[in-house]
């Protein structure tokens, strides 16, 4: 059952940041505030279940009831239990040892690590491609059964995005429409924002900790980052070496904590300046993809990689993440989310509104196995959101022309247009509700453990997608990570992060979980821990079981 009091409380303090950080009255900000009622979908959309133990309600808690020594937890009722923990258990270390990577591990973070067993096929959304030769973009046409279709959406009307709840991101700088130089906004596949801010070349990884790294002034002050690929690695279309060139260079920079702005990958005139091709992510790497041609497949499957990924030691690296392929049959566009066991799940539909099928669209894949698809018409940004069971819904932008920056792999989008925040990224949950959720309950022990409910019922494609469905959703303002790191065939490390908190004391937390692959398509958590970082000035920085101040 909701709490009004925490609910008024929580709004007051999206007010209170929003008045500090986009200089808005309180009144004004909350007018900011909104829930989402604004959405047209093409299917209703099932409530997510939101525990009452949110991850701000608990972060928030914690910090005065360690301090006296008890642990309030709320289950699905209004009842409260008292829970001494005024002296960790003894049974910490042994939770310690097993959030150990073993050093015989594999890891690949962050990445969604397939399965040792294959994958069931629930139909019709995710099939599995018929065995044919490997190429680099494994063409949509390969797989064996239909793509879900939606019906026709041209009965879509313009949505204000006011009117969906939104909040200031906390992530600096603006994207004005029209403006030359703004600051660039993208996510890794872990879901860290990560922005570059071309006039003083500043690179950032808005994360915990945030890593932020000047690139050289060769690079000139027209650079645009191309993607996030793996390895922490980020790439960079920069001034060509050769003035007035009509292609630009391509740079791979590392952007991970204490390994930031080295230049590991340089390749000469493979990005168009003149905006008719675009470097389009695969398995391999990157390819172009032609802006107006007659190709119905994009990327083409013999698309040469023109930039490979690369790790942080210069060795070419797959891609342990989803990326897409699209098919285009106007006004019909059939979306394939290639998933890292080979899987494909695809959803076919309409784009609403005058869309143009110009290029790749722009595509997010989700945590929850989905994804957020972007598409520029006459009134702005048509989005849509797929989700796993083959659901599909649709959002215009209005009234004015507003165009996303981004989506993250939450399902939100983020704006840099918006003058009611004027000196950040406004963060918009324009799909609010759409995914379905765990509704079991997570136990926070004494000695900061965590006990959950049975989690065997939650079908998951991936360890990233069933994490996604068992731990709580972010507010509309938090980052939210998923980190994966594989310790055996059927084990891995699961880190989930949420930051950028509405709270003055706590500035993040973080769940530890061991997973377990139960089957094709289920897992169980074997052991978690819940680990707490301080704001600046309120106690500890790094991420630990103590209360912050």
């Amino acid at each position: 059952m909701s709490d009004p009091f925490d609910d008024r409380m929580r709004e007051l303090a999206r007010a209170a940041r929003a008045e500090a950080e986009a200089d808005l009255d309180v009144d004004g900000a909350l007018d900011a505030v909104h829930s989402s009622t604004g959405t047209t979908a093409v299917a209703l959309r099932r409530p997510r279940h939101r525990r009452v133990a949110g991850w701000l309600t608990a972060a928030a808690a914690l910090t005065f009831a360690l301090s006296a020594g008890i642990l309030f937890t709320r289950g699905t009722g209004d009842d409260v239990v008292t829970i001494d923990g005024s002296t960790p258990s003894s049974s910490q270390a042994p939770i310690d040892a097993l959030l150990t990577v073993p050093t015989t591990a594999t890891v690949t973070t962050p990445a969604t690590a397939p399965a040792t067993t294959a994958p069931a096929v629930p139909p019709p959304t995710e099939v599995t491609p018929a065995p044919t030769a490997s190429t680099t973009t494994d063409p949509a046409t390969s797989t064996s059964s239909p793509a879900t279709t939606a019906a026709s959406t041209d009965d879509i009307e313009t949505s204000d995005w006011r009117d969906f709840r939104l909040e200031g991101s906390g992530i600096p700088g603006s994207c004005a429409l029209g403006a030359a130089k703004c600051t660039q906004l993208v996510h890794d596949a872990a879901g860290h924002p990560i922005t570059y801010e071309p006039t003083a070349r500043t690179l950032t990884r808005h994360g915990v900790p945030e890593v932020a790294t000047s690139l050289p002034s060769e690079f000139g002050d027209a650079g645009f980052v191309l993607a996030a690929g793996p390895d922490d690695v980020v790439y960079l279309s920069i001034a060509p070496a050769v003035p007035d060139e009509l292609a630009a260079d391509v740079v791979a920079i590392t952007l991970a904590d204490g390994d930031a702005g080295r230049e590991i990958g340089r390749w000469s005139g493979v990005a168009n300046t003149v905006g008719d091709s675009s470097l389009v992510p695969t398995r391999d790497g990157l390819v172009s993809v032609g802006c107006c041609g007659p190709d119905t497949i994009r990327p083409a499957p013999d698309a040469d990689v023109l930039v490979p990924w690369l790790g942080r030691n210069g060795e070419p690296i797959a891609l342990e993440t989803p990326f897409f392929v699209v098919e285009i049959e106007y006004p019909a566009l059939t979306v394939n989310r290639k998933n890292p066991d080979g899987s494909t799940r695809s959803w076919t539909y309409e784009p609403a509104g005058d869309w143009m099928s110009r290029g790749m669209p722009n595509l997010t894949a989700t945590f929850d196995g989905g994804f957020v698809a972007d598409e520029l018409g006459s009134g702005g940004s048509i989005l849509a959101r797929g989700y796993a069971d083959g659901r599909l819904d649709q959002v215009v932008l209005g009234p004015e022309l507003v165009v996303a920056a981004d989506a993250d792999p939450a399902g939100r989008i983020l704006l840099g247009d918006v003058s009611e925040l004027a000196t950040q990224f406004a963060r918009v949950d324009p799909f609010a509700n759409g995914a379905a959720q765990w509704a079991g309950d997570v136990t926070i022990e004494p000695d900061r453990s965590l006990t959950f409910d049975d989690t065997t019922d939650v079908l998951a494609g991936s360890v990233v997608e069933f994490v996604d469905a068992i731990a709580p959703a972010a507010d509309v303002n938090e980052i939210r990570t998923v980190e994966i790191d594989r310790r055996s065939e059927t084990e891995w490390t699961a880190t989930v992060t949420t930051s950028n908190l509405f709270d003055d004391s706590v500035g993040a937390v973080r769940w530890e979980l061991i997973i377990e692959q139960v089957d094709s398509r289920t897992y169980d958590v074997t052991a978690g821990r819940a680990t707490q970082a301080c704001q600046p000035g309120r106690g500890h920085q790094d991420f630990t079981t103590e209360p912050c101040v």
